[in-house]
């Protein structure tokens, strides 16, 4: 063994002496024994084949004048050099390189070392030469530098492309208010000047403010964003009342708390002044007070407190009595683009309240969110009450104090209600959004007779009252969405109604799926009026159609005819299917003896009944000897009594499937890593239940993704901006159209107005225009906000292989 003979006669000393032998040689790849003046006494087996000599040919002899050094001479000079410094008493290693593989034809790097042995006066006796092996780690270490290389460039790539894209967004950002701005002013001096507008042009001019307002805050929060992740958000800071300045914003929530009858209250300190920068904090008051009133029923309290508190810290807190966060919720609330679940919540960006936490962190200061003593949310602001050493704060009466931006609450009228339109095709309208609901009212209301819901459970209670021609939905909507509410409408005697959804997600799977097994037709948000009607008008009209040809098939005769149909459509159908019934048999026959993952059928103890060709060469085994193989004792000992639970758990019908990765022991004594995936197969005659496993040898590949796991994620990051150029160039083209009909629309009506007899039919069509534009900078704004979006990290199962192609055809790309 080892080149080590074990007699039967041997002594116990001489017996020892060769097992240390043995154990040395099967444990170091250099290991020997040096005199004190470096001549070698005793080298090990695997250092004697590595550099193919033989012992009695160093023995006695200088130990760098071994084939192991034969390198240069500056290598036999430096493992002289070493010697010479072992023998007086010292320690020595280093990394060489030495002929030690394919009989000294091949070199490798050792980890080399001599240590000096004392004898028992304390003297250097002997020099004990050690060497391991690492030239495999040295390769290793020499590619992953050169990966982190890559890494570390791409990502100051990474870094250099999110720059340009934070200075674009707020470029855009600052870019939209002017246009905004331009609608905003028109549209407040004609409603100022309404008298000669009738009711409903005075509707729509206000659905324009509103909803322009509303797109000018999502453009501020972007802008502010933007500043905040450039780090170009200074702080002003002021010795500030901010009880006074709470109650400041508040008053602009007055006409909310008199038209849903809300009881807004204050509490604690009367007076607390804090260092703050004033406009910022403004926006923290703001913003918590309308989350607070949009989740506030009608008839319901919010109550603002302030509160001092030990080591120089105030507490302002806003509490109110709606539905509260799920604890699930209370820490991710805070995350950008973050929205309660779909039941509690409104539609709304996600960035309110990230900006106040960003805005709160910006003051060295901390937000929470609670659940009331009672019911609903407690939001909690903690801040330093001075700020920081060597910040320059102003006092009250300096001459240079911020505005606050004004708060003003629109509400949301009603449109002028027409004249029915008895005896015309009825159209139920399920949509949440009161403006967009609102207008679709306006939009149909001249044809047809319009029912309004703002979910789906006050849809089926209006389908309840009476069955319409058409039914109009959104699909994200509280409570029950759109999708819940058309399949509940199929599920009904009302399936024959016609649906048209209306949404503003462009998804392409669930559009197809929606158009194939449920609705007749798909419009995408923002969308037409003059579109809306001729979809709407085509809808009706196929509906009283096949309403009429229905009449008509109610016949005996029709039935009979419709039944002799079915009959020989089902018997060819049974042939084709039994044809392909044939074709499929065979291929999963050439399947199953020929493709590389291994597949086996075991019965209920897991012993094999059946395995293809692939498994039985995975597990080294012929063709009978795998027969009645228990898959439970060729698995890892650690792992038995888990796939024994998994497999009971399949036959007690307590799970359907299960996926796993484990190791089966070889019949040569290895293991096998394998991707296992077994499920069961229903009882089918007398011998019972079968259990299929499916076994994917992924051996080679465990290595590989846990040295790649971390570039994976880096370069997955890196390949999502590789399409920001072209982005780019879209929204800049989209962008310019929209904003430059807004202006020419909007100086048009402010030219008729300005007549001595002003022409309100043109003005009204030139505002029509302008909100047709401005819809379109909304879904500017809202594809600017899907790319700023901070998305959690996704692990997924990649092509490690593919993925490495795809970064050298990069990076040649990037060379060239």
């Amino acid at each position: 063994m080892k080149g080590v003979e074990l007699a039967e006669g041997d002594t116990l000393d001489v017996r020892r002496q060769k097992l240390a032998r043995i154990i040395l040689d099967s444990m170091y790849q250099f290991l020997g024994l040096l005199d004190v003046e470096g001549k070698v006494i005793e080298i090990n087996q695997a250092a004697l084949d590595g550099a193919g000599i033989q012992l009695d040919e160093v023995v006695g002899k200088p130990f760098w004048e071994a084939r192991w050094w034969a390198l240069s001479e500056e290598t036999r000079e430096r493992v002289r050099a070493m010697v010479d410094e072992a023998r007086h008493g010292r320690f020595v290693r280093c990394d060489i390189e030495i002929y030690g593989e394919a009989r000294g034809r091949r070199t490798i790097v050792v980890d080399f070392s001599l240590t000096p042995i004392f004898d028992d006066t304390g003297q250097v006796a002997f020099l004990l030469p050690e060497g391991r092996n690492i030239s495999e780690k040295i390769a290793i270490e020499a590619e992953l530098t050169r990966r982190n290389n890559e890494v570390h460039a791409a990502l100051e790539k990474l870094r250099e492309i999110d720059g340009f894209k934070t200075k674009f967004f707020a470029n855009v950002s600052h870019e939209l208010r002017t246009p905004l701005t331009l609608i905003l002013g028109p549209v407040n001096q004609l409603l100022q000047s309404a008298g000669g507008l009738a009711e409903r042009e005075h509707f729509r001019l206000a659905t324009i403010k509103r909803n322009a307002q509303a797109l000018l805050q999502q453009v501020n929060d972007l802008l502010d964003l933007a500043r905040i992740d450039a780090g170009e958000m200074p702080m002003v800071y002021l010795c500030a009342d901010v009880v006074g300045l709470v109650r400041e914003v508040a008053r602009g929530f007055g006409a909310a708390v008199e038209e849903r009858g809300i009881a807004l209250s204050f509490a604690g300190e009367e007076e607390l002044y804090v260092d703050i920068d004033r406009a910022k904090f403004g926006r923290v008051v703001t913003n918590l007070l309308s989350n607070a009133f949009k989740f506030t029923p009608p008839g319901g309290r919010i109550r603002c407190s302030f509160e001092r508190l030990p080591g120089e810290r105030v507490l302002f807190s806003v509490q109110d009595s709606g539905p509260g966060v799920p604890n699930h919720l209370k820490r991710a609330i805070f995350d950008r683009y973050a929205q309660g679940e779909d039941e509690l919540s409104s539609k709304g960006s996600g960035l309110g309240l990230n900006i106040v936490k960003e805005f709160v962190e910006l003051h060295r200061g901390t937000i929470s969110v609670l659940d009331a003593p009672e019911r609903g949310a407690l939001f909690q602001v903690e801040l330093p009450l001075r700020a920081p050493a060597g910040s320059f704060v102003r006092t009250g009466d300096s001459p240079w104090v911020p505005a606050l931006e004004p708060v003003e609450w629109l509400r949301h009228g009603e449109p002028p209600r027409l004249p029915e339109r008895t005896g015309q095709p009825a159209i139920l309208v399920v949509e949440d959004n009161p403006d967009l609901r609102q207008f679709l009212y306006d939009v149909l209301a001249d044809d047809y007779p319009v029912t309004l819901a703002e979910n789906g459970e006050l849809a089926l209670e209006a389908l309840d009252a009476g069955a319409p021609d058409l039914v109009i939905t959104d699909l994200m909507m509280p409570g029950m969405d759109g999708e819940r509410f058309i399949r509940e409408l199929r599920r009904r005697q009302t399936s024959h109604i016609p649906v048209l959804v209306l949404s503003a997600r462009a998804d392409d799977a669930l559009r197809g799926t929606l158009l194939e097994d449920f609705v007749q037709d798909y419009l995408t948000k923002p969308f037409s009026p003059q579109e809306l009607r001729a979809r709407v008008r085509n809808l009706i009209t196929v509906k009283r159609t096949v309403d009429i040809l229905q009449k008509e098939l109610n016949s005996q005769a029709s039935d009979i005819s419709e039944l002799t149909a079915g009959l020989i459509a089902s018997r060819k159908s049974m042939r084709e299917g039994l044809r392909a019934l044939q074709i499929s048999e065979r291929r999963w026959q050439g399947f199953y003896e020929n493709t590389a993952v291994g597949i086996a059928l075991a019965d209920a103890d897991g012993q094999i009944t059946k395995a293809n060709p692939a498994l039985q060469q995975m597990l080294g085994y012929g063709p009978q000897e795998i027969i009645g193989l228990s898959l439970i004792e060729i698995t890892e000992a650690s792992e038995r009594a888990k796939t024994r639970e998994n497999v009971y758990s399949l036959l007690e019908g307590r799970r359907g499937s299960y996926q796993h990765l484990k190791r089966y022991e070889r019949r040569d004594g290895s293991y096998l890593w394998a991707n296992v995936c077994a499920s069961v197969i229903p009882v089918v005659d007398r011998e019972g239940p079968r259990i299929a496993v499916i076994v994917e040898d992924v051996s080679a590949q465990k290595s590989a993704e846990d040295a790649l796991a971390t570039t994976q994620a880096d370069l997955a990051r890196v390949s999502r901006l590789t399409t920001m150029g072209e982005l780019v160039a879209s929204i800049a083209h989209e962008v310019n159209q929209p904003l430059a009909a807004i202006v020419t629309n909007s100086h048009a009506a402010l030219r008729w107005l300005e007549r001595e007899e002003p022409d309100y039919q043109e003005v009204v069509a030139a505002l029509q225009r302008v909100h047709r534009d401005a819809a379109h900078a909304g879904n500017v704004i809202t594809r600017i906000r899907g790319f700023l979006k901070k998305e959690p990290l996704k692990r997924e199962p990649v092509d490690v292989s593919g993925m490495i192609d795809a970064l050298a055809q990069m990076l040649q790309r990037t060379l060239n």
